[in-house]
């Protein structure tokens, strides 16, 4: 029986034995993307075993695709379809659907370009070990070497001859040089498109990131991609054996890859992993049971010369590492403009059997830049909620909870100044600091040369709240804005910055932080200003200053009840400084400002202007404010000390007291 329509077949009512198919492709049996079978309580055209209830249709492929079954594929779950199913794939056809079935698959699967597979499960527990389940693999040309070098923001590069190359092939380019010689020593290397290529010179369609130089055997070579991958509704799972160190899909070099409401279950090694791959997407898919020793144990994993990729609205639990970028031996360039957006991450583990210790949520290494982690939610991590060891990117809009360590960490670990954007989280319950921002600590000479914290919500750390600072082996953190945060109950301070020079600490809410609710040491040229901070009884001062220069606390609004040691502490050697316009209220009987220098005799340049001092409640006979002896030029202005014991000023040289209330 022929019907004119899919429709129509669908709506049909079948007898035993019948044969059936849509108009003008029942007698082809060529598999094509129209090519619909049905079986009635038989085998029909090698497609297997489908029996068919009487009075009900049984398609065999769903509409466009072939089914797997049609190249002698089993699908029942314990037959080795390996050799079935990659002649489905070496056929040609577009879509191969499997049907909902389940295929045993014992060797790698490998995919070409314009191939999608759908609605399957494919288990590989008897796959062979440090092996993807699936592959994609492109290729590289010859290497052309570049007869000058370029610097990062160059718009084209000459080669000897660029006879091999045209409009819009896309070239990778790459050079010896290291991009984090303290780290992975990855060398560097991106993937570019071609605008146009004549007499010798390679015009971009966009500017390099990098840069390279011929004293670094600087090379281009032509990218032959593997192009729109496609794996939608499939399951891939290995063994339930730890450490089975089976992957699901890997490909190399790979152009728009799409994975779609998939599963990957049990794959100790890696669920999925782009190697130099670019503008592809994992969406809406699950990722459970990956954790492996050492370096390995990630959910989605980008390497290499990635490039314009995103894992999105997506679910890990029990991952080492749910996402990470990558890098490996024999394929040089570094992650590029790669999201991890909108996914939710459950109790990330730590290593079995090896030395790396606990699993950080989601992660990232050294040799990469502008990465971005938006909107994910992070749940009982085994170590770091966030630890973000590349260059630049933004870690926006994330939730962390209970991380055993600490809830958001940025290090740059690279050989390049970096920058980045933490902005819009929230960190609750961390096991070490909320937030915490520090130059590499691997030997790098590199800076922290812009860092914007801002609005996140840190509450109840067990370490500090917010704390930027310097390693050993590293510089000072500068350009720094800290801005609109609410820190809530740390153990120890609310924010702390230790070694920063130069930035902005404004309107940010502290309350509850049983150490220095403000910390600033060692800082240079910073604006401390419009911030509202409530101490507890019991704590340190609420802003405290150890050894900074250049700096202003202006516009501040303190309160501290019962038992809080001061207001505003300055120690160590404070110089070239402005206290202007606070408020510092206290139930305590402290002194609410508070200068003393460790030198002697210390010119400090330093400006108290326009500040009130009042007790809440009660009168104290505690100074307002009180600088110990022998600081000298101190002008110390309209300041208001009511209810105090007024202003102590000591006896240095130069200071001047004019138009102050006590």
């Amino acid at each position: 029986m022929i019907f004119e329509t899919v429709a129509q077949l669908k709506l049909a009512t079948l007898t035993a034995g019948q044969l059936v198919s849509t108009k003008g492709y029942y007698a082809s049996g060529d598999g094509g993307a129209a090519d619909y079978i049905v079986a009635a309580t038989q085998a029909v055209d090698g497609y297997g075993d489908h029996a068919l209830a009487g009075g009900t249709v049984a398609l065999l492929q769903a509409e466009g695709s072939v089914d797997i079954r049609k190249y002698g594929a089993k699908g029942d779950g314990a037959t080795d379809d390996s050799v079935a199913v990659q002649a489905a794939l070496n056929s040609g056809n577009p879509i191969l659907s499997g049907g909902g079935q389940t295929y045993k698959i014992g060797t790698t699967l490998t995919m070409s370009s314009d191939t999608t597979i759908q609605d399957c499960s494919f288990d590989y527990s008897a796959g062979t070990i440090s092996t993807p389940c699936i592959t994609s693999v492109g290729t590289i040309g010859s290497s052309l070497a570049l007869t000058g070098s370029v610097a990062a923001g160059a718009a084209s590069l000459t080669v000897a001859d660029s006879s091999s190359l045209a409009e819009n092939d896309w070239i990778l380019v790459s050079s010896t040089t290291a991009y984090d010689v303290s780290s992975t020593n990855q060398a560097g290397g991106e993937i570019i498109q071609v605008q146009s290529a004549a007499a010798g010179t390679v015009t971009f369609r966009g500017p390099l990131m990098g840069s390279y130089t011929t004293g670094a055997t600087a090379i281009v070579n032509k990218v032959a991609f593997v192009e729109n991958i496609v794996l939608r509704n499939v399951t891939i799972s290995g063994s339930q054996v730890d450490q089975n160190d089976l992957l699901g899909l890997q490909c190399f070099y790979s152009n728009n890859v799409l994975i779609d409401s998939c599963s990957f279950l049990d794959l100790t090694r890696t669920g999925v992993q782009l190697v130099s791959c670019i503008n592809s997407k994992c969406t809406s898919s699950l990722f459970e049971n990956t954790v492996q020793p050492n370096t390995t144990g990630y959910g989605f994993s980008v390497a290499d010369a990635t490039q314009d990729t995103r894992c999105e609205n997506s679910t890990f639990n029990y991952v080492r590492h749910s996402w990470s970028t990558n890098n490996l031996s024999g394929y040089p360039g570094i992650p590029r403009r790669c999201t991890f957006d909108g996914n939710t991450v459950t109790n990330s583990a730590p290593a079995l059997g090896g030395s790396m210790g606990g699993g950080d949520a989601i992660d990232t290494h050294s040799a990469a830049e502008d990465i971005h982690i938006l909107n994910n939610t992070c749940y009982g991590s085994s170590n770091q909620g966030i630890n973000f060891e590349c260059r630049s990117g933004s870690i926006i809009n994330n939730a962390v909870y209970d991380s055993f360590d600490n809830g958001i960490v940025y290090h740059n670990e690279s050989d390049y100044d970096g920058q980045i954007i933490i902005s819009g989280n929230t960190v609750e319950r961390s096991g070490g600091y909320g937030i915490d921002v520090y130059q590499g600590a691997r030997g790098t000479t590199a800076k922290v040369t812009a860092v914007i914290v801002s609005n996140n919500i840190v509450r109840s750390s067990t370490d500090s709240g917010i704390r930027f600072t310097k390693t050993t082996a590293s510089g000072q953190c500068r350009n720094v804005v800290v801005t609109g945060n609410t820190v809530e109950d740390s153990t120890l301070y609310g924010i702390e910055l230790y070694d920063v020079i130069g930035g902005i600490v404004s309107d940010n809410a502290i309350s509850g932080c049983v150490g220095f609710a403000l910390n600033l040491r060692n800082t240079k040229s910073l604006t401390v200003s419009g911030n509202q901070i409530t101490t507890p009884d019991g704590s340190l001062a609420a802003v405290y200053l150890l050894n900074c220069t250049g700096f202003s606390v202006t516009g501040n609004n303190l309160y501290m009840p019962s038992g809080t040691r001061r207001g505003i502490e300055l120690r160590g050697d404070c110089v070239k400084y402005a206290l202007t316009g606070n408020t510092v209220q206290s139930d305590s009987a402290a002194i609410l400002m508070y200068i003393a220098p460790t030198t002697a005799g210390l010119d400090t340049g330093g400006v108290v202007n326009g500040n009130v001092f009042a007790p809440i409640g009660a009168s104290t006979t505690e100074n307002g404010l009180q600088i110990t002896t022998n600081i000298h030029y101190i002008l110390v202005t309209s300041n208001t000390a009511r209810g105090t014991g007024g202003f102590s000023l000591g006896t240095g040289t130069g200071n001047v007291a004019a138009n102050n209330m006590a």
